[in-house]
């Protein structure tokens, strides 16, 4: 893993943190969510976090 991809891997694991947080907070229902996280991983390309 090169330092861009750690990059991009830690970015979109803090989203998806973030995210977690609005759900339970009821500003995001969880198609919101999950539609939300495919474009993260479209537009970082993690490596761990395609797997999800």
């Amino acid at each position: 893993m090169n330092q861009k991809q750690a990059e991009n891997e830690m970015k979109y694991r803090l989203i998806k943190i973030l995210l977690d947080g609005m759900e339970v907070k009821g500003l995001i229902n969880g198609s919101e969510k999950e539609a939300i996280r495919k474009k993260l991983v479209n537009k970082l390309k993690p490596l761990v976090g395609q797997l999800e």
